[in-house]
């Protein structure tokens, strides 16, 4: 068996009783300005708020992924045949019992149809169910077509404007087919389903205060890791959202280190709450006992944390740049929550 040299053990031995020195020292300052500490922090999500309104531009949901085949044909595509790499629509024409589309008054209504939608905003080219070049946009009972509208933009530069103007048209054309006709929208165009904080993460945050007060009994230290994990979180999400401006950040980065923040912000806090509680149920100095939970369990809590951080912002080696983004942002909550 291989052993450690002795002089690697004593590097590593004294580099953990420094972390611990520290942290006992960073324990007890803290216990002792108290109300300050907090209000640095708000100050600090002040400032960051300032930051994500001056700086941020928005998330970009546009995924690349460089020397892949698929994405170079997409820019060949985009070079040399803007159109038709942008992403489209389908209008879906259900006529009624006894009306097919060979019928005079459906084909006058669904080519006005074809003629409105043209106009609509970002819409580069509509085609018609009718048209010679096309096949499948009509079905073998006759009794349903397909408009294609193609945009000019990728499906994540598609305005909601647009979207709403084509829903508009495609519906106001109703009145020009046969009565009892449906219109179906649907297509790429309308599947953009950025993901976006919900009532399910504050469910979360209330399961959590709600077991968190079943397992200490006590509203305080029930409350104190989501504090500090919601604090995290909110620095996390400001900076996020100032790099915007930046960088090209897809919309799933943010909620990414929201869910992570959230989860280790509680769980590095009940480590050093819990300490803090052992050391006071043993008689001691509630300032020392800061002190001594923030060096023994914060000091597990630094180790654990950075682990986890870097192996985040090791997805960089996958050279994929949406990635990359994604991992640096889930380490930024994780540091955060360390902080």
């Amino acid at each position: 068996m291989q052993r450690t040299p002795p002089d690697v053990v004593a590097t590593t031995s004294i580099r953990s009783e420094y972390v611990s020195s520290f942290l006992y020292s960073l324990g007890r300052a803290c216990y002792r300005l108290g109300w300050r500490v907090i209000a640095l922090w708000f100050v600090l999500i002040a400032l960051c708020a300032a930051a994500a309104l001056a700086l941020g531009a928005g998330t970009n949901d546009t995924i690349e992924i460089p020397g892949v085949e698929s994405q170079e044909a997409l820019e060949d595509l985009s070079r040399i045949y803007p159109e038709a790499a942008g992403t489209s629509a389908q209008v879906v024409v259900e006529l009624p019992d006894g009306v097919t589309t060979d019928d005079d008054a459906a084909r006058a209504g669904i080519d006005e149809a074809v003629r409105q939608l043209s106009g609509v905003e970002q819409i580069a080219s509509v085609a018609s169910p009718y048209d010679d070049l096309v096949s499948g946009t009509i079905s073998e009972d006759r009794a349903t077509a397909i408009i294609t509208a193609q945009y000019a933009v990728p499906m994540f530069d598609v305005t909601e404007s647009s979207l709403a103007g084509l829903e508009h048209t495609a519906m106001a054309a109703d009145d020009g087919l046969p009565e009892g006709s449906q219109i179906h929208l649907g297509g790429e165009a309308f599947s953009n389903n950025v993901p976006e904080p919900s009532a399910t993460e504050a469910i979360g945050i209330v399961l959590a205060l709600i077991f968190l007060y079943a397992l200490f009994r006590s509203l305080k230290t029930a409350v104190i890791p989501l504090f500090t994990a919601l604090i995290g979180v909110a620095v996390t999400e400001l900076l996020i959202q100032a790099s915007t401006g930046s960088l090209d950040v897809m919309a799933t980065a943010p909620m990414l280190a929201l869910m992570i923040g959230l989860a280790v912000g509680i769980d590095y806090a009940l480590f050093i709450v819990s300490r803090y509680r052992d050391e006071l149920r043993e008689g001691v100095d509630p300032a020392k006992a800061a002190a001594i939970a923030t060096a023994t369990a914060g000091s597990a809590v630094v180790f654990a944390g950075v682990t986890v951080i870097i192996a985040l912002i090791g997805l960089f080696v996958a050279g994929i740049p949406f990635l990359t983004i994604m991992g640096v942002a889930a380490a930024l909550g994780v540091a955060m929550a360390i902080a």
